[in-house]
């Protein structure tokens, strides 16, 4: 798996990589947030499939159909992660205050037995990949605003690229999300059909594209130059010819 991993980067990427190997994350903080990912998505799954089913009923399970908040469904849910919405303890289906919270299960509980080793350094290097990536996005708008590239990069540097690429589907982050989320993420922003997503020099280089508006613009100004240019020249010509 984790070669697989490695075969997905390229010489810059990879050897950013070997530098990073030093690095690593405070504790099990990486094997928490992939168990709280997975628990979330079985949460959303089975909210939704015992939802439907109280909604429209189980013929043949006893279940009838009931018109109600299919919320209350999560409250069976063994990976709830937060309180919810379901029934109290006076037989409400508004939020209880008191109703105990469940933890999240460990990620060797979601997993296939020996493999939340593995998965977790797999998980640890494309964070760090993700890392690199997102800091070179962060670079390249902070030298499209005028920074120069010896000053460190800012925060809003960083929040920038993140969005700009989010919003463009090139940067979904490390988190579970639907392709469907990715494509509708696509349309917004998109600018013009000649411009970078957006139509700003900082979303071209957090994208890391050409930013044509730019560039044009420097066309226009090396034109305007050459021609007073030949201007000044042919003026020059005149004076000498009288």
């Amino acid at each position: 798996m984790m070669a697989q991993a490695l075969s997905t980067f390229n010489a810059l990427e990879l050897s950013r990589f070997e530098a990073f190997r030093r690095s690593t994350f405070r504790g099990d903080a990486v094997s928490n947030f992939v168990a709280f990912r997975l628990a979330e998505h079985q949460e959303r799954q089975f909210a939704a499939r015992e939802g439907t089913r109280r909604l429209i009923g189980g013929a043949g399970l006893g279940v009838k159909a009931s018109s109600g908040r299919t919320a209350a469904a999560l409250r069976f849910n063994p990976h709830v992660v937060d309180c919810c919405v379901g029934e109290g303890t006076t037989g409400s289906t508004q939020r209880d205050d008191a109703a105990a919270e469940v933890e999240s299960p460990r990620l060797e509980d979601l997993v296939a037995p020996k493999s939340a080793q593995e998965i977790t350094v797999v998980a640890s290097a494309l964070a760090k990949c993700y890392a690199q990536r997102l800091v070179t996005a962060a670079r390249r708008v902070a030298s499209s605003e005028g920074y120069p590239d010896s000053a460190r990069i800012l925060p809003q540097h960083l929040l920038e690229a993140h969005r700009h690429r989010s919003l463009a589907g090139a940067d979904p982050g490390l988190f579970l999300q639907p392709p469907s989320h990715t494509q509708r993420v696509r349309g917004m922003g998109s600018g013009s059909c000649t411009g970078p997503v957006g139509g700003t020099s900082a979303a071209a280089a957090a994208l890391g594209i050409t930013d044509k508006h730019r560039l044009r613009h420097a066309a226009v100004l090396q034109a305007q130059d050459e021609y007073d240019k030949l201007l000044e020249e042919e003026k020059k010509e005149e004076q000498d010819e009288e």
